[in-house]
């Protein structure tokens, strides 16, 4: 809508230029007597009212081509204020037309913005199904041992275990360190006497390899075997009355976790540091009772 306005005091006219949608340039104006209220609208030189003694509020509406236009005037006190106003809200076929144009329009757009969504969806559901499959390519579903290469202390503290594991003929190789336990699920296992040359479960997956985690939690039967005697003999000068028995006995009852307890309440290097108390607390477990009876009395 074009909305031109002008306040007329002494002078007795105005114009106003219109642009209409086919970009021809329209002149509209208007004399207007202060005194007598005689008033002379034309458009283009060509006159469209004549009207007389008009002090008050006032519309006159007239087409240029086939758009309905206005003229307003407004009394303000003293004074007149004048308006040309473009109305696109009646019904007259070029609105008509207009409004079509724009429910049209608004009916693409909304095609365009639901295609567009459907794109989106689609780019979505086709990342998500690649982040899908990439991740069921990393789920580990294969089982084996990798074998501990090299067992060393880093310098700020961190116990570092250098393993490798074959999966499809091929040699892999990682490390873990104790302080970084993402891909662990044990607890203290890197405070036992384990040594290169020993194994630990690894699990993972066949269609990629070195998406692999290590099974802290437990160890093969062999690795448990030698650990056992390795525990037994290192033990035997600080624990007279500590059998090898006892000590299967707590791995039977509670894997590695077991081995821990033993191995720091038992071991000077960490007797002294207020773990004692998970031994005593396996002591007192039926499942480690159990175990001592099928272990040691036989």
């Amino acid at each position: 809508m074009i909305s031109t306005q002008a306040r007329i005091t002494l002078a007795s006219q105005f114009q106003w230029t219109y642009l209409d949608p086919q970009g021809r340039l329209h002149r509209i104006g208007i004399y207007h007597g202060p005194r007598s209220g005689h008033l002379l609208v034309y458009c283009d030189g060509r006159i469209l009212f004549v009207d007389f003694g008009v002090f008050h509020d006032k519309v006159y509406p007239f087409f240029i081509e086939d758009q309905l236009c206005e003229l307003h005037l407004i009394r303000e006190g003293r004074f007149m204020r004048y308006e040309f106003k473009v109305n696109t809200e009646a019904e007259t076929p070029l609105n008509k037309a207009r409004r079509e144009a724009a429910r049209r329009e608004r009916q693409w757009l909304h095609l365009r913005l639901a295609i567009a969504a459907v794109v989106c969806l689609l780019l979505g559901a086709l990342v998500l199904w690649g982040k899908w499959r990439e991740d069921r390519r990393r789920v580990p579903d294969t089982v084996g041992t990798a074998t501990i290469v090299d067992r060393e202390m880093a310098p700020d503290g961190s116990i570092i275990f250098t393993y490798s594991w074959i999966a499809d003929g091929v040699i892999w190789q990682d490390e873990w360190r104790h302080r970084q336990r993402a891909r662990a699920t044990g607890r203290g296992i890197e405070l036992l006497p384990l040594d290169r040359g020993d194994e630990l479960v690894v699990e993972w997956a066949s269609a990629k390899p070195n998406a692999h985690r290590l099974r802290l939690d437990t160890l093969p039967p062999p690795t448990a075997d030698r650990l056992i005697a390795r525990m037994t003999d290192s033990l035997a000068q600080y624990a007279d009355t500590l059998q090898a028995c006892t000590i299967r006995a707590a791995w039977t009852a509670a894997g590695v976790e077991g081995l821990v307890a033993v191995w720091l309440a038992h071991h000077p290097r960490w007797r002294d540091e207020g773990r004692r108390h998970e031994w005593e607390e396996l002591r007192d477990q039926a499942r480690f009772r159990a175990a001592w009876r099928q272990e040691c009395r036989h």
